[in-house]
């Protein structure tokens, strides 16, 4: 803990390698994870932290089908559910979902276009099109 502080402090008051006029730049024009990548090696710990955090997912839509998945079984009707045992009826339904996407009814089935653009996150203007999908 303290050789992070140590290392942040650094960072932050670019003293070192960070003071450096081509890190400083590089700031500028290369996206933080490659940055970390290449200018973190001096703040080793935080270069491992960077990278946990710049590679979580930006998304809040995981949550949501979660949450929606848990409002399906846990609702007024079936309020005396346990909360460990409303848990593992999501937990099952999510899996058996995502075990029924590898079935050839649901590649090739009326069902294909329910995940157009499926979990990708570069989603454009093209993925209304669902021509290109099939």
């Amino acid at each position: 803990m303290k050789q992070a502080s140590l290392e942040y402090r650094s960072f932050r008051s670019g003293n070192g390698y960070f003071s450096e006029p081509h890190v400083i730049e590089a700031m500028m024009y290369e996206d933080s994870l490659s940055w970390w990548a290449n200018h973190g090696v001096s703040a080793l710990l935080l270069q491992q932290l960077a990278y946990k955090l710049l590679t979580q997912p930006t998304s809040s839509s995981c949550c949501e089908r979660n949450w929606s998945t848990y409002s399906l079984i846990h609702n007024i009707k079936r309020n005396n559910l346990a909360t460990s045992r409303a848990e593992d009826l999501v937990f099952v339904h999510y899996n058996l979902r995502l075990l029924s996407r590898k079935k050839e009814k649901y590649i090739n089935g009326p069902s294909k276009y329910w995940n157009v653009g499926g979990d990708r996150f570069d989603i454009d203007e093209t993925t209304n099109d669902l021509t290109s999908f099939q």
